[in-house]
């Protein structure tokens, strides 16, 4: 394929087949460059704004994460993936009201996204709003009972909510499902600690 696309520089498909193929090959920078090929002679190729923004967002590269969801958005508003990833990136700029505002409008596109129903469970956490953000991640866990961060960051609530016995209980559970999930280790650590249960801890 990188053959074929060096004589035919043009082919703007299979172009973007190969940046897929490059970034699920770990290859992310090559990947970048041909997504950025691809965008400097089709603006609006959706597809490959959302890849793109997502390899930025994985990267840390935030505000270029935003740039390029906030492109994509202006061509499809409602784009609700689109819309819940913003808030994403967003809770992670700190920009938590514009966050909670989009990932709530991403919601009622669609109630069953766990993933929506996660990021927005962060954002009322990093508000302080404790006893909302365990309701919502209580909701996620009822559509989704095999995605183990959110029980990572209902543990994490638990916590401030004072409750290191319920806490122990769900993290547990997600350590079950994903045995490798480090954040859900570290909530289990400062949990036992909280309970003077310091060798666990």
């Amino acid at each position: 394929m990188e053959r074929y696309i060096k004589h035919n520089k043009d082919d703007y498909k299979t172009r973007y087949n190969y940046a897929v193929m490059l970034e699920k090959n770990g290859q992310k920078e090559k990947a970048i460059s041909n997504y950025q090929i691809i965008l400097n002679k089709e603006p609006n190729n959706w597809r490959a704004l959302s890849n793109l923004y997502l390899i930025f967002f994985d990267q840390q590269r935030f505000s270029d994460s935003l740039k390029l969801a906030n492109k994509l958005l202006k061509s499809f508003p409602n784009h609700q993936p689109t819309l819940r990833d913003k808030a994403h990136i967003q809770f992670y700029l700190n920009n938590l009201t514009e966050a909670k505002s989009n990932v709530e409008l991403s919601i009622k596109l669609n109630q069953k996204d766990y993933i929506a129903l996660n990021v927005l469970g962060m954002i009322l956490d990093k508000m302080g709003m404790f006893v909302e953000a365990k309701n919502i991640y209580l909701k996620a866990i009822d559509v989704n009972k095999k995605y183990y961060p959110t029980y990572s960051n209902l543990g994490k609530t638990f916590l401030e909510l004072m409750n290191p016995e319920a806490a122990i209980k769900v993290l547990k559970e997600g350590i079950r499902i994903n045995p490798k999930f480090e954040n859900s280790y570290n909530n289990l650590g400062n949990a036992y600690n909280k309970i003077g249960n310091y060798e666990e801890a």
